[in-house]
């Protein structure tokens, strides 16, 4: 028979009861020490975070340009970028939108979209007869509401997708200042009671993560027209500051001659 090369931990017992917790000891730290460096590997190699997805909040147009006195309207849309790699189901929505109170802007209506509404088919608000506004008109703030009628069967918004909220109606003051007015979105975390949130479609009513991408109104003020007193006393200037120039044209002929 061949004598073996390979000793065990069992012939270690059978020579020194005491070698096994020492040769244990050393297979423990050894293993301990390869894992560190694998950690430390992985560690310092591993990609950059990359941020959750989301969804996105916006306003269509982003910009639009209004004459005083005159009105206008915008499409409230919710997406999920096609970038992303998550799919969100949305159980409920809450909207609160606000223009500056010296623009001269005011909101006058908000209502359902009659294409592509998010809740098209499925809404409490719809079904019902309820109005998609919660506050009172003209106002430079509004405030919208509605959910899924039936939440087993809310939509899903794939990456790519993008759905209709609302569609928020305006008018521009006569008397408004030339300049360009931010549409601003008030989430719930400064609003508890009506700021803008998205909910899941459990029972918990999940918050859904958003970005809101921003909007605008740029207002065309009136030209100022002068009064007719002020014709008459610029036309009187213009005529006197000629006059004055004559004058002294015949002065200086007078003085060559």
């Amino acid at each position: 028979m061949h004598a073996r090369n390979r000793i065990d931990a069992d012939d270690l017992l059978r020579i020194d009861p005491t070698k096994k917790t020492t040769t244990a000891t050393r297979t423990l730290r050894a293993r301990g020490f390869a894992i560190a460096i694998v950690a430390a590997i992985l560690l310092l190699t591993r990609p950059a975070s990359v941020s959750a997805d989301q969804l996105t909040l916006s306003i269509d147009p982003s910009s639009q340009t209004v004459a005083a006195g005159g009105t206008g309207s915008f499409t409230v849309e919710l997406s999920n970028a096609s970038t992303n790699t998550s799919s969100f189901t949305v159980g409920g929505f809450q909207l609160e939108l606000s223009l500056p109170s010296a623009s001269g802007i005011t909101f006058t209506s908000a209502n359902y979209p009659t294409s592509n509404y998010l809740f098209n088919g499925n809404s409490f608000g719809i079904t019902n007869s309820l109005s998609l506004a919660s506050s009172s008109f003209p106002s430079t703030v509004v405030t919208m509401n509605d959910f899924a009628a039936t939440l087993s069967t809310a939509p899903t918004l794939a990456p790519g997708d993008s759905f209709a909220l609302a569609v928020v109606n305006f008018s521009v003051s006569a008397a408004a200042t030339s300049g360009t007015y931010a549409i601003s979105n008030i989430d719930i975390s400064s609003d508890p009671t009506s700021g803008t949130q998205f909910t899941d479609n459990t029972s918990n009513a999940n918050p859904i993560a958003y970005s809101y991408a921003g909007g605008s109104i740029k207002v065309q003020g009136n030209a100022v027209v002068p009064e007719p007193a002020s014709i008459v006393l610029a036309c009187l200037g213009c005529a006197g500051g000629l006059g004055i120039v004559r004058r002294s044209r015949r002065r200086n002929a007078t003085r060559i001659s």
